[in-house]
C-alpha cells in the first residue's frame, strides 16, 4: 500500500489491512482510517 496521511496523528503512515479486512494506522494506536480510493488501471 501507498503511504498515507493518518487522520488521527496527521503523519504520513502506510496502512496495514488486518486479516478482517480492515484497515489500521501503523502508529503505535493503529486506529482505523478510511481507504484511499481506487487508482484506474492503466490500459
Amino acid at each position: 500500500m501507498t503511504p498515507i496521511l493518518c487522520p488521527h496523528c496527521d503523519e504520513p503512515t502506510v496502512a496495514n489491512r488486518l486479516a478482517d479486512g480492515s484497515v489500521v494506522c501503523s502508529c503505535p494506536a493503529a486506529r482505523p482510517v478510511p481507504l484511499p480510493p481506487p487508482q484506474p488501471r492503466p490500459r
